[in-house]
């Protein structure tokens, strides 16, 4: 259970730092700036699934990359998803206009890079053969 809340607490917390610091990257100003916050959710996505891959049981560093990949496109999948369900993929979130959207797209966002990464660690927790140890 607590690496469940760890695997779902820092993407959350790590989204809604990223929001408030940096608002929504479809209303930045210049394209520069939109760039560094989908970097910074990247960046999230990576670290999300380093900790979900590292905090279970003994598995080989072969699940890494692909932990990797389904923590970002569950990400992207889970942003996209909160933006369409809210009937407006073009209008950027405004935290002091709109706050229940806004933890809508972050909560969205962050299940969306920590459910797939967990399931697939479960899923090598599970293939993996007991008694090896971990490289």
């Amino acid at each position: 259970m607590k690496r469940l809340g760890l695997v779902i607490g820092a993407p959350f917390a790590a989204l809604s730092l990223i929001g408030l610091a940096a608002g929504d990257p479809r209303g930045a100003a210049e394209l520069s700036r939109a760039d560094a916050i989908c970097i910074a959710a990247f960046l999230t996505a990576v670290g999300v699934a380093v900790i979900a891959w590292r905090g279970g049981g003994a598995r080989s560093g072969w699940w890494l990359p692909p932990t990797v990949i389904v923590a970002i496109s569950g990400g992207v999948c889970g942003w996209i998803a909160a933006a369409e369900f809210t009937y407006q993929p073009d209008v950027p979130v405004r935290l002091m206009q709109m706050p229940a959207r806004a933890l809508y797209m972050v909560a969205a966002t962050a299940l969306g890079m920590a459910l797939p990464a967990l399931g697939l660690t479960a899923l090598a927790s599970l293939l993996t053969p007991r008694g090896t140890a971990r490289t």
